[in-house]
């Protein structure tokens, strides 16, 4: 009899204890970066964690080099050279996005444009003394955005802005796009967890504890 209550009591302790163990032994991997003109906040479980955090990296980085109108040598900027002279060859990763962004101006009518760079450039917000552009430099900017000004040719996957002057800026949309090609590497490594690119949020799979991840969305008017 002393035997049997022994058992019953040590067992749920040797569980606890296992479970604990187990838990203790989950790896992870976290960190923050500076990519896309954003933090990136990354957190991973699994044995490849670490490796999938690295991989997920440098993806960002290879797609900021590309995307980025901020980037002088990057193929968007490439585009935005030749605007009026030639079409520029791009890659596929670059072609597709840039293709499924004119759909959303599309959807909208053309409240959403793509081709709006030239009107980010006169505000330069991002300058060290930014200032107010005038009418006139606004007035000038607009008339160089037109979506359907893009010509895509899909046998070279080339692109070409019609008109000289004209620019694209994928700023709207890259870091949503690269979001989802993210989660391609997290099952390649077989790994559990979150991506977080500025406002754009990537999960893949849940906690080691199995439950979900769960996700708070700022009150823009409040202080949380």
């Amino acid at each position: 009899m002393k035997s049997a209550r022994l058992i019953k009591f040590i067992l749920p302790v040797v569980c606890v204890a296992m479970i604990c163990g187990c838990a203790a032994k989950v790896d992870s991997y976290s960190g923050v970066d500076f990519v896309m003109d954003t933090f990136v906040e990354q957190r991973w479980y699994g044995k490849n964690s670490e490796q999938a955090y690295k991989d997920i990296r440098l993806k960002l980085q290879q797609l900021e080099s590309k995307l980025s109108f901020y980037f002088p040598k990057s193929e968007i900027s490439e585009l935005n050279s030749a605007a009026g002279k030639h079409p520029v060859a791009l890659s596929d990763e670059c072609y597709s996005i840039l293709k499924e962004a004119v759909l959303y101006c599309e959807e909208s009518g053309g409240i959403f444009d793509i081709t709006v760079a030239p009107l980010t450039k006169v505000w330069d917000v991002t300058a060290e003394q930014p200032k107010v552009p005038t009418d006139e430099e606004i007035a000038s900017a607009k008339n160089l955005i037109g979506y359907k000004d893009i010509v895509f040719n899909d046998k070279d996957k080339s692109v070409m802005l019609k008109r000289e002057g004209m620019s694209v800026d994928l700023g709207a949309v890259a870091k949503g796009a690269a979001a989802g090609m993210l989660r391609k590497i997290a099952d390649e490594h077989q790994v559990q967890g979150y991506v977080s690119l500025g406002g754009n949020i990537m999960m893949h799979g849940k906690k080691p504890d199995r439950s979900d991840f769960i996700i708070g969305v700022r009150d823009p008017r409040g202080e949380s």
